[in-house]
């Protein structure tokens, strides 16, 4: 290879790193580390002498293993994978090697359900399956048919492949393809589509980023049959990540010489379930028809070829849904059993069946010169719609977090209206139009000279030049600007944030009892989660809380004092988040109630730093309202509660403690989270004191099984009124015991921006007769990211508090109408 041509591939693989780090991709799995090793890797291997490559290349995957993990797990995890090599190269029959590895496996999944201790097994064990689960059972599938001995050094890294350490979902590359492959092609071609794959994938990572943040809906935000299918196309998208993964996983191993096929092949193009089964994850239908398709088929061939196929492809999707649940338990450490996943499995395995039942019963068509015809090109677009919206709504039912959500988001289809028929109608022909023209320009291409068409070199310069431009926009001076010009945060476009339906998960702690969706691809909340302690709880889940059947719903126990979310977590003898006080008010205090919920309880921060003991001892310092000595805020929050508990409170518990003001907080996203409130109150049969939400639900005409996406749906509209009439009552009752109502908006860290609706419940609070707070924009010029717990819990730590309460005083002190009629109250009481 000349130098030219190896610092050609060096500029792509330069494209490729800048892609991957401005633009962070994967950077939760450390893809940039890997793609460290293997740059440096490449840059030496591609000199050594023929000979020495394929022991370097062992070298370099070794290395990997200390690089990625550190020196203990890296050891143990050499050590485990050396000896499941050597299982299987024995000197026995294949059937010994077999019962041995199964032995050896059935010790590692006693590990993996954690019934004997092996340290750091959540790490290793996974990666460990992935190396060995399924290229096991190919390479025990060819030695009994294998004829000469292949070098133990090809055999080496075939299990130890550099990628698999940090994609544990990974393309079931066959043995026998790579050996026979390993330099087939000149070195130069091989290393060039590397290069293009490995930078392909990059490119279906960014896209999936796109849209697993910009246009996947919420499920509880949608209203139509529009948004129903936004929601199954982008959610049946998602699968640009694992083609992404496949992609690059393979171009790295191109990059060493090894000459595969690709692993996916326009598989949103299908126009058969046939043809979408030979183009979705290509290696993977290699594998079960290599291994399971054709000994079944070849057993059963007597009964006729049409019976045969069926037979055997119904039986091999059985084995492909048990293998998918078998990947499933070494990844998550639990074997997957659910119905989605079965007739997922079932349903696709049907289809496919019936269609390569019927293709096998038809005639085969002689293949001749190639005409444009206008009804075949339209026929062809009609399959290929039908075929991905298939898809899309099957995908919808296996992803879906629960049976009862999927059917309750079918809900959609009651709206659907004349006009509806016809915009769908349109859309319909619209896209057949689409596909016939694309058709049409690719006949023309196709049918030019080929001498005219773009070559392979004028390929890879251009898509690595694009790709290189692209990553430019992760440079922080063209980000800025970029960002100033369009007036847009540019913060998930450049890393992977949560979306809107992953961040109301994690926030309102819903998390670890839900189903995370039946796919082996880990969603950015996944990796988020996994990131957490074990010992990161959600306070339902200790032995903190009073459960109620009214409004109040929940209380915190008495005197307390346990750890929660790394800080020391008390509670004073009257059950609040708070410093020892007395019901009676102490003489020369002004008293304040703040109502409020996880944040203002003080999630993961200590008594002492809770924004509201802040306040109070700032204020008490400052003295701005005199003649008061002091001032004492007396926190009711508690986690997951709001509007209806906030209700239950100001009638039931506050009145007490004679509070002089009464501060209600709104937070980001404040209707979502009520509107999931009220749904929990309605979904448990909650004992409702109030005449008007008692008709509000009447009026739903809802069962109370329903579930939470339909509920939503039908309370949104009516939303506003709901919080006009809470609000109302509680500026009612506060005023009634003789006390000043405030409203406070505190913006929540979740990554949830709703700046219209916070603005509207700011004017709506106004317009009520409520003296408002706003602590937008406490941060300044403060990275969230340094504001919170973590990742995985971005409730506000003890600087947030810190910042949060120095927003809090200079809201009250510029507020002199408010500090003024709190002054008054001294002399009024």
């Amino acid at each position: 290879m000349s130098i030219p041509a190896f610092l050609g591939l060096l500029g792509g693989l330069a494209a490729i790193v800048a892609a991957v780090y401005f633009l962070h991709l994967e950077a939760d799995l450390n893809l940039i580390s890997l793609l460290g090793v293997v740059v440096i890797g490449f840059g030496l291997y591609a000199y050594t002498p023929l000979a020495y490559r394929l022991p370097f290349l062992f070298l370099i995957n070794v290395s990997a293993f200390f690089i990625l993990l550190g020196t203990w797990e890296g050891l143990l995890l050499l050590g485990f994978a050396l000896g499941l090599f050597a299982i299987l190269n024995l000197p026995y029959s294949v059937r010994t090697r077999t019962i041995l590895l199964a032995f050896a496996g059935i010790l590692l999944a006693l590990a993996r359900l954690q019934l004997w201790p092996l340290p750091y097994a959540t790490v290793l064990l996974p990666i460990l399956g992935g190396l060995f689960m399924f290229r096991g059972i190919l390479f025990l599938h060819e030695q009994r048919f294998a004829k000469q001995a292949v070098s133990v050094w090809l055999r080496l890294n075939y299990f130890f492949l550099l990628p698999n350490l940090i994609f544990v979902i990974f393309p079931v590359v066959d043995y026998k393809t790579f050996v026979q492959n390993y330099y087939r092609q000149p070195a130069y071609a091989t290393y060039r589509k590397g290069v293009l794959w490995m930078a392909n994938g990059a490119l279906h990572l960014f896209v999936y980023r796109l849209i697993y943040y910009y246009l996947i809906p919420n499920p509880t935000d949608i209203q139509d049959i529009y948004g129903w299918l936004q929601f199954i196309v982008t959610s049946y998208a998602l699968i640009m990540r694992l083609a992404g993964i496949f992609h690059f996983s393979a171009g790295v191993i191109c990059l060493f010489g090894f000459d595969l096929p690709p692993t996916f092949n326009h598989y949103f193009f299908a126009d058969s379930f046939s043809d979408l089964w030979r183009r979705i994850n290509m290696y993977w239908r290699d594998f079960v028809m290599k291994v399971f398709y054709y000994p079944i088929y070849f057993k059963v061939k007597h009964l006729g070829t049409v019976n045969a196929i069926a037979i055997s492809i119904m039986i091999t999707f059985v084995f492909n849904w048990f293998l998918h649940a078998y990947q499933w338990f070494w990844i998550r450490g639990a074997f997957l059993f659910t119905l989605q996943d079965i007739s997922f499995w079932a349903v696709f395995g049907v289809a496919v069946t019936l269609n390569s039942v019927y293709q096998a019963r038809q005639p085969r068509k002689k293949k001749g010169k190639a005409h444009f015809q206008l009804l075949g090109a339209g026929l062809l677009s009609l399959r290929v719609i039908g075929i991905f919206f298939f898809m899309a709504f099957l995908w919808s039912w296996w992803t879906a977090p629960s049976i009862t959500a999927w059917w309750g988001l079918l809900g959609v289809w009651q709206t659907v209206q004349p006009t509806d028929a016809l915009v769908l109608a349109g859309g319909l022909v619209g896209l057949v139009i689409s596909g016939i023209a694309i058709q049409y320009v690719r006949h023309i291409y196709e049918s030019r000279n080929t001498t005219s068409k773009v070559g392979q070199p004028a390929v890879y310069a251009m898509s690595l030049t694009a790709l290189g431009c692209l990553a430019l926009i992760g440079w922080s001076p063209i980000t800025s600007q970029i960002s100033t010009r369009l007036g847009m945060d540019l913060g998930p476009v450049l890393t992977t944030q949560l979306n809107a339906a992953d961040r109301e998960a994690q926030f309102q702690g819903y998390y670890e009892t839900m189903l995370a969706g039946t796919n082996l691809m880990t969603t950015p909340l996944d990796e988020m989660e996994a990131e957490r302690p074990d010992n990161w709880l959600q306070l339902h889940t200790t032995d903190a809380l009073i459960r109620t059947n009214d409004l109040i719903t929940k209380k915190l126990k008495p005197n307390l004092d346990i750890v929660f979310k790394g800080a020391r977590f008390q509670t004073n003898d009257l059950g609040l988040r708070e410093r020892p006080v007395s019901l009676t008010r102490p003489p020369g205090t002004l008293r304040m109630a703040l109502l409020g919920g996880s944040i203002e309880m003080g999630s993961g921060v200590t008594t002492e730093e809770t924004y509201d003991n802040l306040v109070e001892d700032e204020l008490t310092k400052k003295h701005p309202f005199q003649p008061f000595e002091r001032v004492e805020i007396i926190n009711f929050g508690v986690s997951g509660i709001h509007l209806p508990q906030h209700l239950a409170r100001v009638d039931k518990v506050v009145p007490d403690f004679q509070p002089q003001v009464v501060i209600y907080t709104a937070h980001s996203d404040e209707i979502r989270r009520i509107m999931a409130n009220l749904y929990r109150v309605y979904a448990d049969s909650l004992t409702v004191e109030y005449e008007y939400l008692n008709t509000l639900f009447s009026d739903l005409a809802l069962p109370r099984t329903v579930d939470e996406a339909t509920f939503k749906r039908a309370l949104r509209p009516q939303m506003m009124d709901v919080i006009a009439w809470g609000l109302t009552h509680i500026k009612q009752q506060t005023e009634a015991m003789g006390a000043l109502p405030v409203w406070m908006f505190v913006p929540s860290l979740d990554g949830k921006y709703t700046p219209e609706e916070d603005e509207e419940l700011y004017q709506q609070a106004q317009k009520l007769g409520f003296y408002v707070l706003d602590l937008r924009n406490f941060n300044g010029k403060t990275p969230e990211d340094q504001l919170i717990l973590g990742t995985w819990d971005r409730h506000p730590n003890a600087r947030g508090h810190a910042l949060l309460a120095k927003k809090m005083v200079q809201q009250i002190i510029q507020n002199t109408v408010l500090v003024n009629k709190i002054s008054a109250i001294y002399d009024e009481q």
